[in-house]
């Protein structure tokens, strides 16, 4: 199975993992292949469903870079100072496990000094046997200014998600990314616009 030329990391895995899918609910791990995923790796993080847990299985490259440390091998929410944003995107997780549904959510992060930091995800369930034992997550941001410590940023920020959708096809996938797009372009063009 081969990749078009990507016309968004999101996209692209969407239609790979549902290619991938066939008529399941969702594939198993086994059946991704990472050098056909090779254009979008450093977008992606892995984990395991660990009960009402999830643990960072695999964090890219462009991820480490946008929270200035590795993670991989801590669990979601254990990183965050922000407990109630943690709650939030753990809820998130706890719906892609018992749904097997793949979400797409926008949600911002905002520094002390009001910039403004875009991010979209798309989660997408794998597993067996329509239980879902990992979850695939494909994150974008998007930065009017980039921060020089990017850790420094992640712990500083206020941070909300506000927007989830489920997502059934290709076509809706490419229009909540033309949206997210487009609303990052706004941002971009006033970073202080107060969000919270």
């Amino acid at each position: 199975m081969s990749l078009r030329a990507a016309s968004s990391p999101h996209t692209e895995l969407y239609v790979y993992w549902a290619a991938c899918r066939g008529a399941r609910a969702m594939p198993a791990r086994a059946d991704l292949d990472p050098v056909e995923m090779k254009p979008f790796l450093p977008h992606l993080m892995l984990f395991d469903v660990l009960g009402d847990r999830f643990r960072y299985r695999l964090v890219g490259t462009q991820v480490v870079r946008d929270f200035g440390r590795d993670i991989t091998g801590s669990f979601l929410g254990g990183n965050n100072p922000q407990q109630p944003f943690a709650a939030d995107v753990t809820g998130i997780f706890l719906r892609v496990r018992d749904s097997a549904t793949p979400l797409f959510t926008i949600g911002h992060h905002q520094t002390a000094d009001g910039v403004t930091h875009s991010v979209s995800r798309l989660l997408l369930p794998l597993g067996q046997d329509g239980r879902a034992n990992m979850i695939l997550l494909c994150r974008l941001a998007r930065y009017p200014r980039r921060q020089d410590d990017a850790a420094a940023w992640d712990a500083s920020a206020q941070a909300a998600q506000s927007e989830m959708f489920e997502i059934a096809s290709e076509a809706e996938i490419r229009d909540l990314v033309a949206r997210w797009e487009a609303q990052s372009d706004r941002i971009s063009a006033d970073p202080q616009d107060r969000l919270f």
